[in-house]
């Protein structure tokens, strides 16, 4: 349970945070290009989970790829908390990932 007394922010308070994220990347970005809204409704967990390293490690802090393909898909998670797509075996399909994801940042 989140809560103030827990050390975690209270749920209107990481609404709140969300908003002025998108806010700050308002006004240092403008509006986003029309195509990434676009593209960002078409990419699905299963799309990126196709391109992870499904080795379902846990080093991203979840229970296995799949899990984490969700969290990144919904902007809860980074390509960067991925350790294993960072390997040389993985370049082409981080490259990928990088591509399909940038719609999604809120950074």
């Amino acid at each position: 349970m989140r809560g103030k007394g827990r050390g975690c922010s209270s749920p209107l308070e990481d609404i709140k945070d969300l908003i002025n994220k998108a806010f700050q990347y308002y006004e240092s970005h403008g509006s986003p290009d029309p195509k990434l809204v676009e593209m960002k409704g078409k990419v699905t967990p299963l799309e990126i989970y196709n391109y992870l390293p499904k080795i379902n490690c846990k080093e991203c802090g979840e229970q296995g790829c799949f899990p984490f393909a969700v969290k990144l898909a919904n902007g809860e998670k980074t390509l960067q908390e991925c350790p294993p797509i960072k390997k040389a075996q993985y370049a082409k399909n981080k490259l990928h990932l990088e591509r399909m994801l940038q719609s999604i940042k809120l950074e």
